[in-house]
């Protein structure tokens, strides 16, 4: 690209009597994007001709480090873009912090050290300076600043194309999401729940899982984050209530309604000052009765300092909702929130499971929690069960609930229907 004439660059075999330059003694280079954390909001309280003059102080400041190979090659309102020469990550997180240094020095005796904050992106090395590849290392410095990976200098993120290339997969995902449920390619899993005296199905929990048309399946720890994200998760969360809803409509209608469904709701639903009477419509539009249903939030969403979700719960509770805390054992407050909560099931992590057969101080463990949750009348369902020693050990404490691997994997709900007598 060109450049103008204030921002041209000498060439790189140009000899120079600078012996700092000399000491370099590389070949590589790199874009730094050097900027104003939350611009907007410090020119709003620093002032923007006070803000300016600061930017002024910080490019002087880089200007009297770099050699002459090395130069600003782009300014901005709340930064700039450095080409400097690169021998390692060590040196040039070195440099940065040394123009850190200097600059909060200024900032200090100007009384702006607890206002203005800085941060910085570096772009891909090149093996030479290439006036071609100078807008896309740019480009990676950006990201960088934002998304990279940090080092030893905790103000300065590297770019790594692993990185770039996921975040595209993401935002193309996040793209294709709408068209996913006009054109019907989520679909509904179910993995069963077990009694483990009985050994027989008694309810199953529903989970989402995405048929992308050119990927084929997506598992939801891939895209559910992406609509945390955007807040479309609260789209999600009732479009599987209501298709929970009309599989048990259509039970029901043959005659089999002891098959209770668990569905997983955000505590970003929790914001919805229409959740409750919302949840209550789509049951009755399809005459599922409380006891045939079960509302899942995890432990952190409990935790909330809001405590809307257990309001929430609570409404539930009382129109005879059954309400299930998952992912207990994940959070550091589960023993207080345990002795308060309006939930009728507590859900153990798999994490619960995780250990060697012999491991008595975890066997152990598990016997007080099971205790614990017994005194408080709540029924354990332990999930992430995959060997018979597992299963045989949740017994002998008591617990008579599990789901997990041992038992069945998540399958499309229809394929549960074998499990229940009502396949065609």
């Amino acid at each position: 690209m060109d450049l103008p004439k204030k921002t041209s660059l000498p060439v790189v075999s140009r000899m120079v009597d600078n012996p700092k330059e000399e000491e370099a003694r590389v070949d590589s280079y790199v874009v730094v994007r050097y900027a104003v954390d939350f611009f907007t909001d410090t020119r709003k309280v620093v002032g923007k001709d006070r803000l300016s003059a600061l930017l002024r102080c910080l490019r002087a400041i880089v200007e009297s480090d770099c050699i002459r190979r090395e130069r600003i090659i782009r300014a901005y309102p709340d930064g700039f873009d450095i080409l400097v020469l690169f021998s390692g990550r060590r040196e040039l997180d070195g440099r940065i912090g040394g123009w850190a240094r200097r600059f909060q020095k200024i900032l200090k005796l100007l009384g702006a050290s607890n206002v203005v904050s800085l941060s910085a992106g570096v772009g891909g090395a090149m093996d030479a300076f290439e006036p071609s590849r100078l807008e896309k290392s740019m480009n990676q410095a950006v990201f960088a600043r934002h998304f990279g990976r940090l080092e030893r200098n905790p103000f300065v993120r590297y770019y790594v194309d692993e990185d770039y290339q996921a975040l595209r997969r993401q935002r193309r995902l996040e793209a294709q999401l709408c068209s996913a449920w006009r054109e019907n390619q989520l679909q509904v899993y179910l993995q069963p729940q077990y009694d483990l005296d009985g050994r027989k199905i008694v309810g199953a929990e529903a989970l989402v899982r995405w048929y992308h048309p050119e990927r084929g399946l997506i598992m939801p720890d891939e895209f559910i984050p992406l609509l945390e994200r955007n807040r479309c998760i609260m789209r999600l969360d009732f479009w599987m209530l209501e298709q929970c809803c009309k599989i048990l409509q259509g039970w029901n209608a043959r005659g089999r309604r002891g098959f209770p469904l668990s569905v997983n709701f955000s505590k970003m639903d929790a914001i919805r000052e229409d959740f409750v009477p919302r949840f209550v419509s789509i049951t009755e539009k399809y005459g599922v009765s409380p006891d045939q249903l079960c509302l899942e939030w995890t432990e952190s969403a409990f935790s909330n300092q809001d405590g809307q979700v257990t309001r929430i719960a609570e409404q539930l509770h009382a129109k005879g909702y059954r309400i299930a805390m998952d992912d207990f054992g994940t959070g550091y407050s589960s023993l207080s929130l345990l002795a308060d909560l309006p939930v009728d099931v507590v859900k153990w992590d798999r994490k619960f499971m995780d250990f060697q057969e012999d491991n008595r101080h975890r066997r152990s463990f598990l016997n007080q929690m099971m205790g614990i949750s017994k005194s408080l009348k709540y029924t354990v369902i332990a999930e992430g069960v995959e060997y018979p020693w597992q299963a045989a050990l949740l017994k002998q404490i008591g617990c008579k609930y599990a789901q997990g691997f041992l038992f069945g994997r998540p399958v499309p709900w229809r394929a549960c229907e074998k499990a229940i007598g009502l396949e065609s």
